[in-house]
């Protein structure tokens, strides 16, 4: 049995086997992620295309999850978009 099943299986708090994991809609998910901050502080410098090029890269990196920092701006719009496109 590999290790990600003793960690996902493995409830007991302080055995050192213990995993952090999301279950969505029943099935074990393994986040693998980046923290996105803002890329500028000035709005008007901000593009749809660089926003879509950050999810696009995140997507090649083989990540699911993107974390949005919550000290900065809120990301425009095109960023979610590209988040649904990119799956």
């Amino acid at each position: 049995e590999s290790e990600l099943f003793h960690a996902l299986h493995n409830t007991s708090e302080g055995s050192g086997q213990h995993g952090f994991y999301f279950r969505i809609n029943g099935a074990v998910v393994t986040a693998r992620g980046a923290n996105f901050i803002p890329m500028d502080q000035l709005e008007g410098r901000l593009s749809d295309e660089a926003h879509r090029i950050v999810v696009q890269s995140a997507s090649k990196a083989n990540m699911n999850m993107i974390r949005i920092w919550g000290g900065g701006m809120v990301p425009l719009e095109s960023f979610y978009d590209a988040c649904d496109e990119e799956g």
